[in-house]
């Protein structure tokens, strides 16, 4: 929609204002109030937008002036972002007196520039004008299809599911919910995305209890429900009086229904607001046990009626009901089909069909529905499945009421969910720093933008328009994704208004206009080498594992075709050894993530991106970077590899010389990087630094947390690996011998503390700190590695009230037994992971950990656990999980993406079957083939040697036994 692209339009304008108002008195003031009245009259512009998105659709002359409307808001961001930087150019060589580039400051050139900015601008205005005169013509042309939206709402919903297939155990949860004569109110909120059936349900549900109550009602409430009307309609269904509904319905519907036991159905209702306006006339406390039912799109509509109890969560069918649902509408199951089109391959073709609609009834419905008037051939069905991906008209317009519900920000946030292929699994970090590179964000108040970001990717959610795949350990998003119809969604508005297309194949061609490129079925050499003219390109994504190898050549071509781009996100692509110093053209770039190995060196010109927020070089190892970047003022995030160096001011043979100063006061992460090079001084300049990676001598983390300065007071994510002073020899062992793993040879590091970072909620420790240090009270998760502690740590750590994920690692203790005692010890823990070989013996007394949900113990000879709830979560996940280990020690932890500490998959609790049968496929087979003794308490002796384990603290003789070597 032309709204997307005018807001970016505006943005441009609005930034472009103030800096001319900062820099008011310069040689180039004149602009302000060009740009003044361009920003006033585009922000009229919008609001007529706003106004007439609704009948674009019935109104030819409409849809060419909003056609119009979009070409101005693309040509205004496009004036601004060529000529703006020039200028500043000028001025910025201007004030060092020329002295310091190889450009000449020539003033002929600046007037020349000047000049052409200023012709641009003319035009703007003029066309501008244009527009307004237009749009009189257009001032009130009526509600025709606002109208048709609201006819679409009440009917798409109310679409029976034939024999509500699935629903019948949910149907009977609710009933029974309804039904329960203890409770005197309550709310069900039945929320969900789109077309999953909740009207369907909330109207079986209703039917099968409305006779139960004195009086009953069903409103369906709508996007912009009329309130006066709605409360009528109440108050027709539930008896009242007619004149009493007319005169006052608020306040005489509230008198009525307050000594009643009534039930009361708000059908699709979008925001808290509307129940605010609703709840005065609506008693919600109630004595005579009324039931209060509504739908909604959006969680936080529910929440807020009902609290997160009345929550009722509808989630997409299984397989099986979604194929029942659809051989009943198609009619071609196997127990009913006619013989003569009895066809296995028809049926597969029907399969997936099915499987495009990702479970959602209306999805099947709507496909069954349009199945049924295309012939039942093989070729037929293969055609229909191959149109798909275009979407069908009834089940867009339904999507695309949540979409058109959404406020210009977060439609721009949505959208950015088709630049990835279907069903991603998009990293959250990643997508927020997207937002803020592409400038789609806002903050609001002391907020930063990664905050706001997490707040629109929390709305998105909250509107069930996206799904949380994983969360991390403090249940923020790691990863989400969106459901297959809503990626066609964004797709089908995208390509309205030019937000993003996609390169599919060698034959594609683009708009000049498109405003972002994805590759992630086909090749980013085949898009370079069809010479696309795409000039107006913003962004540039290669999402794929083609591991595609980038000449330079082609790099030239994007470095200097697209002078625009803020965003260039390369993660499957290898890189020749350096980068073309023509990268420091792209003045605007604003994110840059780099793929694989193969990139050596960036140059020096990577300083000239002086609105670069965001350098992601996960991947390359051995990148030797410009020591330019500690000046680059807008970098947030610095993503590097462990062995990623800088280079180095002085020149003397074999002499490092430590960086001395930085300006970087917006840097948020710095990961993962060779401590060593820095001055401690430095780090402390950092004053807004959420999450850093550090791997350093003993000498340099002495220096670094000694001192009574904190790094940043803002730290939340730490990880310290102290380099050992010795590289032990690499052999071969075997994976299940604890004395195959000698510990390192590390350097003790003197007495330090945590203490004074209160922010700290995740930290990881590697090296011989040898004693325990003191930690904040705010720690969450702790991952304690080779950090060889003498004393048993289980005491103090007990002690940490928001601990919730412990990770204790190889050699983090060196003592042969472990003891969880005292009463309240790991008030918050919920998962605890142990892995140190050394250890023979861990106790485990009643009362402790009381929230432990998840355990995994591994190389552990004897368990005595006197605790029968404990006893159950030991047992449940230890069965299989240990003989994992030999998995997980290949990778060293700080390589590891996003979270900086252990696997990313660390943070995915899954249940205990699950986890059993991962554990048994990735095991050698000679592991998984032995036979599991269980113990009389019903713990497993394999793989975990257990001793036996009562409450009287009684203890067996452990059996040891040797794997073969799993190499």
């Amino acid at each position: 929609m032309a709204d997307v692209a005018f807001a970016a339009a505006i943005r441009k304008v609005a930034d472009i204002l103030g800096s001319l108002l900062v820099d008011e008195g310069t040689r180039w003031y004149w602009l302000q109030d060009d740009i003044r009245w361009i920003d006033t009259e585009m922000r009229r512009i919008q609001s007529f937008l706003k106004d007439t998105e609704d009948i674009q659709g019935n109104s030819e002359g409409v849809a060419n002036l909003i056609e119009e409307i979009r070409d101005l808001g693309f040509d205004v961001e496009d004036i601004i972002d060529t000529f703006f930087p020039k200028l500043a150019s000028h001025k910025n060589k201007r004030s060092l007196g020329c002295l310091s580039t190889k450009v000449s400051c020539n003033p002929i050139s600046f007037t020349f520039t000047r000049h052409k900015f200023g012709m641009e601008i003319a035009r703007i205005k003029k066309r501008i004008e244009d527009v307004n005169r237009a749009r009189t013509t257009y001032g009130n042309t009526g509600n025709t299809s606002r109208e048709e939206e609201q006819d679409l709402r009440q009917s798409f919903p109310h679409v029976e599911v034939p024999n509500i297939i699935g629903f019948e155990t949910q149907t009977e949860k609710l009933r029974a919910k309804l039904l329960d004569e203890d409770t005197s109110y309550c709310v069900i909120s039945i929320v969900g995305m789109p077309g999953l059936g909740k009207t369907t349900l909330a109207r079986e549900v209703f039917n099968s209890v409305k006779q139960g109550f004195q009086c009953y009602a069903w409103v369906y409430i709508s996007q912009e429900p009329r309130l006066r009307d709605v409360l009528q309609d109440i108050g027709r269904q539930v008896g009242l009086a007619k004149e009493m509904r007319e005169e006052s319905p608020e306040a005489n519907l509230f008198e009525f229904l307050r000594e009643k036991r009534y039930v009361l159905v708000l059908d699709d209702i979008w925001k808290p607001e509307t129940w605010d306006a609703l709840k005065n006339a609506i008693p919600c406390n109630s004595n005579h046990g009324s039931r209060l039912i509504l739908t909604s799109r959006a969680r936080h509509v529910g929440v807020h009626i009902g609290g997160e109890n009345s929550l009722h969560i509808m989630e997409p069918l299984d397989s099986g009901n979604s194929w029942e649902l659809f051989s009943n509408i198609v009619m071609i199951s196997l127990q009913n089909i006619n013989g003569s089109f009895r066809s296995p391959q028809l049926e597969d073709t029907g399969r997936q069909i099915l499987e495009k609609c990702g479970g959602v009834p209306l999805a099947i419905m709507v496909m069954g529905s349009h199945l049924l008037s295309v012939e039942r051939t093989l070729p037929a069905w293969k055609r229909f499945l191959g149109s798909m991906g275009q979407g069908r008209p009834g089940i867009s317009k339904i999507l695309a009421l949540s979409y058109k519900d959404l406020s210009q920000e977060l439609k721009q946030c949505f959208l950015y969910f088709g630049l990835f292929p279907e069903d991603h699994e998009i990293p959250a970090t990643k997508l927020i720093n997207l937002w803020v590179a592409e400038g789609f964000i806002r903050t609001r108040g002391v907020q930063t933008p990664e905050d706001t970001g997490e707040d629109n990717l929390h709305e998105l959610i909250s509107r069930n328009l996206i799904q949380v795949v994983r969360r991390r350990f403090d249940g923020r998003v790691r990863t989400c994704r969106i459901h297959d119809l809503l990626h066609n969604l964004c797709i089908s508005e995208a390509n309205k208004n030019y937000f993003f297309t996609t390169h599919d194949n060698i034959d594609s061609t683009y708009p000049k206009r498109v405003r972002r490129l994805t590759i992630y079925h086909s090749s980013i050499c085949d898009y370079i080498s069809l010479g696309c003219h795409t000039p107006s390109l913003r962004a540039l994504l290669c999402v794929n594992n083609n591991e595609e190898r980038l000449q330079n050549k082609q790099l030239e071509y994007i470095h200097k075709g697209l002078g625009l781009l803020r965003v260039l996100s390369l993660e499957g692509v290898t890189f020749p050894p350096t980068l073309p110093d023509a990268i420091g053209n792209l003045v605007h770039l604003s994110y840059l993530e780099l793929g694989r190995d193969g990139l050596v060196r960036l140059p020096s010109t990577i300083g000239n991106l002086k609105n670069l927020k965001t350098l992601d070089a996960r991947r390359c190892n051995n990148l030797v970077l410009p020591i330019v970047m500690w000046k680059m003022k807008e970098l947030r995030h610095i993503i590097l590899t462990p062995i990623a160096i800088f280079e180095y001011q002085s020149k003397s043979i074999g002499q490092l010389q430590p960086i001395e100063d930085v300006s970087l006061p917006n840097l948020q992460t710095l990961h993962i990087m060779n401590g060593n090079i820095l001055k401690a001084d430095c780090l402390r300049k950092l004053t807004n630094l959420r999450k850093l990676g550090l791997v350093c001598d003993v000498t340099q983390v002495t220096i670094i947390l000694s001192d009574a300065m904190t790094i940043s007071d803002k730290l939340e994510k730490l990880t310290l690996t102290v380099l050992p002073s010795k590289k032990g020899k690499e052999t071969k062992v075997d994976l299940f011998n604890a004395d195959a793993y000698p510990p390192l040879d590390l350097p003790a590091c003197p007495a330090l503390s945590f203490s004074a970072y209160q922010n700290l909620s995740n930290l990881y420790l590697e090296g011989g700190f040898k004693k325990l240090l003191d930690f904040p009270t705010s720690l969450i998760k702790l991952t304690l590695l080779q950090i060889q502690l003498e004393e048993d740590p289980m005491e103090t750590l007990g002690k940490l009230p928001n601990l919730k994920k412990l990770y204790l690692g190889r050699f983090s203790y060196m003592g042969l037994k472990m003891v969880i005692s005292g009463p309240g010890t790991f008030p918050s823990l919920e998962d605890l992971i142990i892995e140190p070989l050394p250890l023979k013996e861990l106790e485990v007394d009643e009362g402790v950990m009381p929230k432990l949900r998840y355990v995994k113990i591994n190389f552990v000879v004897t368990l005595e656990i006197r605790s029968d709830r404990l006893k159950r979560i030991f047992s449940e996940f230890n069965d299989y999980l240990m003989r994992m280990s030999f998995l997980e020690l290949e990778t060293p932890s700080v390589w590891l993406d996003d979270d900086i500490f252990i696997s990313e998959e660390e943070d995915l609790i899954l249940e205990p079957s699950k986890d059993a049968n991962k554990g048994k496929e990735l095991m050698p087979d000679e592991v998984a083939k032995q036979d599991t003794v269980e113990d009389p308490n019903g713990i497993s002796k394999r793989p975990l040697e257990l001793g036996q384990c009562s409450s009287s603290g009684g203890q067996s003789e452990s059996e040891q036994r040797k794997s073969g070597d799993a190499n």
